[in-house]
């Protein structure tokens, strides 16, 4: 795609260095007809609609491929951010009911429950340091 649009802008300037088709002489239109694959007989007013068709049938194809290909690309971003939205809201749930546990529970026990917590690393380190 990146090399028909190259040729298409190559195919535009020439057209403009060189002037309109109408200024082209007959031999020269029909060099860019054999260039582009059209036929080459004809007089110069058909050479050059020969031309001017085959060139914006050229631009048509290049603009639908754009499109097409940007498509897929703003789908995959909205599945992204969708994704990234549910594993906050996931993520948030969790932190509200173990903040709603903690509440529940009176102070003595919620300072006794991460005692507990701490000695129980405390002699999970031990155990491995006797080994």
């Amino acid at each position: 795609a990146a090399v028909e649009e190259a040729a298409a802008v190559e195919e535009v300037a020439e057209e403009e260095e060189d002037g309109p088709l109408e200024e082209w002489t007959v031999k020269e239109l029909k060099e860019e007809c054999k260039t582009l694959g059209l036929a080459d007989k004809g007089k110069k007013a058909e050479l050059i609609e020969r031309i001017k068709e085959a060139r914006s049938a050229a631009k048509e194809p290049c603009v639908e491929e754009a499109a097409s290909e940007e498509a897929p690309i703003e789908e995959t971003v909205v599945e992204e951010a969708a994704a990234v939205e549910e594993v906050a809201a996931v993520e948030e749930a969790a932190a509200v009911e173990e903040a709603a546990m903690w509440k529940k529970l009176p102070l003595e026990e919620v300072a006794l429950s991460k005692k507990l917590s701490q000695l129980k690393k405390l002699l999970l380190l031990k155990k491995l340091l006797l080994l």
